[in-house]
């Protein structure tokens, strides 16, 4: 549902930096309430749209194969390679690392 949460600006006020100033150490008793209560109206809003299953929830699982995974190496092409480089050296990577 769009807009379901506002705009990113009043997303981030309402929820994500309530949130994140809860989870220092060094949060006060507060911070700490007011972030767990906007995370429980989050986990309210977001709730309806996800779907979640667990194995003991779906008797078909013991039929179903096994999960098999591969891995495939391919050659980038020059603009890809260009896009991840630039990517690689963008300040954003550069802050992570």
């Amino acid at each position: 549902f769009p807009g379901r949460l506002g705009t990113l600006p009043a997303f981030e006020a309402e929820f994500a930096a309530p949130i994140k100033r809860g989870g220092y150490s060094n949060a006060s008793p507060m911070q700490v309430q007011l972030a767990y209560r906007c995370s429980l109206v989050l986990r309210d809003l977001i709730n309806p749209y996800l779907l979640r299953r667990q194995k003991k929830d779906i008797k078909e699982v013991s039929r179903m194969p096994g999960k098999t995974e591969q891995v495939l190496f391919c050659r980038l092409t020059s603009k890809q390679r260009s896009l991840y480089e630039d990517y690689i050296r963008s300040d954003e990577v550069l802050s992570v690392v």
